[in-house]
C-alpha cells in the first residue's frame, strides 16, 4: 500500500524519534536516521532489546516489537516529476522527495529507521513537493 503523507506513514510504521533511540539506548547521532554501514550493529541492538523481557519479543500476536524500514535514494522519483512538470534544471524550482520501504533494503545510498509498528512489507512511502 502506497503512503504519500510522511506523518501518516511513519505513525503507521512505528518510526522511532531520535529521542525514542536515546531512551532505548541508541546512539543517535544523525538524528533518527541509522547509517546503512551501523546495519550488523542495529541487528545486534534489536536482538539485544528482544531478549530483555517477553513485553519487547512480541506485540501480543506473536510478531516481534522491532523492525527495520529503509530510506532509499529518491532521485528517480524526482527526476519522474520533474519530467511530468517540465521542470529543467534551470528552472528556480527544486523538488525533492523520499521513498521508504518497510523492510530492510541493501542498495547504493540508503539510512535505516529503527520502528515498532505495522511490519507489513507492502507499506512504502513516496512523497515528492517542490520547495
Amino acid at each position: 500500500m502506497k503512503y504519500t503523507d510522511y506523518e501518516k506513514f511513519a505513525e503507521k510504521i512505528g518510526i522511532l524519534s531520535e529521542e525514542e533511540l536515546i531512551a532505548l539506548g541508541w546512539p543517535a547521532d544523525n538524528g533518527n536516521r541509522i547509517c546503512y554501514s551501523r546495519y550488523e550493529e542495529l541487528v545486534k541492538f534489536i536482538n539485544k532489546l528482544e531478549s530483555q523481557a517477553v513485553d519487547f519479543i512480541t506485540d501480543g500476536k506473536g510478531k516481534k516489537k522491532y523492525h527495520i524500514a529503509t530510506d532509499l535514494d529518491a532521485c528517480c522519483l524526482e527526476d519522474e516529476y520533474k519530467d511530468e512538470h517540465r521542470i529543467d534544471e534551470d528552472d528556480d524550482r527544486r523538488v525533492v522527495a523520499d521513498y521508504i520501504v518497510n523492510c530492510v533494503a541493501y542498495v547504493n545510498r540508503m539510512d535505516y529507521f529503527l520502528c515498532d509498528g505495522d511490519d507489513n512489507e507492502d507499506l512504502f512511502l513516496e512523497f515528492v513537493e517542490e520547495v
